[in-house]
């Protein structure tokens, strides 16, 4: 994708951030800046100049609020995406699309979802802190996540170089096979359930859908205050420890990766304006 292009599929992005705010705004929902968009944030005051996406989180009591209200409420030129709004779509994490546009991913070519141009909008659940607890709704959460995305055809492996492909290639199969037993509104079902699994427990580690079990998890107090950062001239909410969330998503976060890192990592093979 060349730089133009890029620019114009971030200010579609941010204009779609807008409008997403502009509801919370109204019907006073927590929401705030998450991943590579609060690095850029924080780092460029906007986007990173590579980045292709643009990532909000919310807490679950807010995100499960928005859900309900946001095909209503969002304007007309936007679809919200869940498995309810799409019946190929497999993400335990919602999207907000432009209609009439293209943005597909090499890896979902063959899914039928709708593939416009998106924000991601991921749910914070609570993560317990027994090891065992941990082990044992991550591998639930993986093997759900592992077969709706078969079901759906989608190719994780697509992309990557031979030696890692036919390593991707071999986790999935199994998935293959599991995806045609099992009925899709079940898989979705105790997929959802699993990751609210702790969310009635006092627990001192949040984590939302998208990150490694076991890797990534984020302190319950780095997200309980928030404070406006300036992101593409406009003001936008964010962790109030956004260093700590930060340090925790990306290490020594303020230092550029090198040059042969930065780049289209989703692999976009179409995109319509």
């Amino acid at each position: 994708m060349n730089k133009d292009l890029l620019r114009q599929v971030q200010l579609i992005q941010l204009e779609i951030l807008k409008d997403f705010v502009k509801v919370c705004n109204k019907y006073n929902l927590q929401y705030f800046l998450d991943g590579g968009t609060l690095l850029g944030a924080v780092r460029h005051k906007g986007f990173i100049p590579w980045d292709d996406d643009l990532d909000v989180a919310m807490p679950r009591k807010d995100y499960d609020k928005f859900c309900k209200i946001a095909s209503k409420c969002l304007p007309d030129y936007l679809f919200f995406q869940d498995f309810y709004t799409d019946n190929h779509y497999p993400n335990a994490y919602a999207k907000i699309r432009k209609k009439k546009t293209v943005f597909t991913e090499l890896i979902s070519r063959n899914c039928k979802m709708q593939n416009g141009i998106f924000i991601d909008i991921f749910p914070y659940d609570n993560y317990p802190s027994k090891k065992i607890e941990q082990i044992w709704q991550g591998i639930q959460i993986e093997f759900y996540k592992h077969v709706l995305i078969c079901k759906e055809n989608i190719y994780p492996w697509l992309g990557m170089r031979k030696k890692k492909l036919v390593l991707k290639m071999t986790e999935y199969l199994p998935f293959f096979f599991l995806s045609k037993l099992f009925n899709r509104n079940w898989i979705v079902k105790r997929y959802e359930k699993t990751l609210i699994l702790y969310n009635n427990k006092k627990c001192i580690y949040l984590k939302e859908p998208d990150l490694r079990y076991g890797k990534v998890v984020i302190p319950v107090d780095s997200l309980k205050e928030f404070v406006n950062l300036e992101f593409e001239g406009e003001m936008f909410q964010c962790p109030k420890e956004y260093d700590k969330v930060l340090e925790i998503l990306y290490g020594d976060y303020m230092k550029f990766p090198p040059k042969s890192e930065r780049g289209n990592w989703h692999h976009i093979i179409d995109i319509q304006l």
